[in-house]
């Protein structure tokens, strides 16, 4: 894909018309099934549907994406949980990315719906540099209001609430 950026002055002139490529090939992965998770435990999300893998780095088994190229990368996150109803007081979904196995950064807001589910979101987006052969995977962490049994917790992969992930590269090093 080209585009075309028009500007009155370029200094340095370097001539009449500047093209701008860019990768059109992005990481798509999202979740059809709901996961169990317990109060307060970061948890490996399992990302078990593959929308876009132009690549082929995905790794069901393990549930990361390793990375193509070194490069700056735009790594974005939407997860979803609930508790089906039974009341708990969801507080917050804490989105985590992990590089390599180690917490990277985190995501701390959450946008409670209300709903009889108590369906609670968050989403989490960070430039990062990446090397080839790196590996990205997410973790969501789930509190709760009240101090009641967790086990009806829920990673959403159902609904409108739908958890996903996707990374697009944005520049080279």
């Amino acid at each position: 894909m080209t585009s075309q950026l028009k500007v009155d002055r370029i200094s340095p002139a370097t001539g009449s018309e500047i093209i701008i490529e860019g990768d059109e090939k992005y990481f798509h992965v999202y979740k059809k099934s709901d996961q169990s998770v317990e109060d307060g435990v970061s948890t490996k999300v399992v990302l078990d549907t593959v929308h876009s893998d132009p690549y082929g780095t995905w790794s069901s088994s393990n549930n990361e994406y390793t990375i193509p190229s070194d490069g700056l990368y735009m790594v974005h996150s939407n997860l979803g949980g609930h508790d089906r109803g039974v009341s708990k007081g969801l507080a917050s979904v804490i989105v985590e990315i992990y590089l390599n196995g180690s917490l990277e950064t985190q995501g701390r807001n959450s946008n409670n719906f209300g709903s009889v589910d108590h369906l609670v979101t968050n989403t989490l987006t960070r430039v990062l540099p990446l090397s080839a052969g790196d590996k990205i995977s997410w973790y969501a962490r789930f509190t709760c209001k009240s101090p009641e049994t967790p086990s009806a917790l829920f990673v959403s992969g159902t609904g409108y609430h739908n958890s996903f992930a996707w990374i697009y590269k944005v520049a080279s090093s």
